[in-house]
């Protein structure tokens, strides 16, 4: 599959690096409530945007914490979240949890 950028546009110049899979929190919101009755029970949950120790800014989750122990600047390593068999998202969780 061809790369695309955020405007669903095919991505130009473009290259796939091996990443460390170590970033920090740059920010974060804890949600209280899904945006769809899909999320029921999720809630509370931390939406994040982390830097990669490669220089790359991301949204994902933080995950393996209680949402109020999350700091801006936490070091956090990549986790293989399955949701499907078709469909695996990238999520954070502390350094050494």
């Amino acid at each position: 599959k061809p790369l695309i950028d955020a405007l669903g546009h095919p991505a130009q110049d473009l290259e796939l690096i091996k990443a460390s899979g170590k970033a920090k929190v740059w920010t974060f919101s804890i949600h209280h409530m899904g945006p769809t009755p899909a999320y029921k029970g999720e809630p509370p949950y931390v939406v994040a945007i982390v830097e990669t120790q490669e220089g790359v800014k991301m949204m994902t989750n933080i995950v393996g914490c209680k949402p109020e122990d999350v700091r801006i600047g936490m070091a956090v390593e990549v986790v293989f979240d399955d949701v499907t068999p078709e469909v695996t998202l990238p999520k954070f969780k502390p350094v050494g949890k």
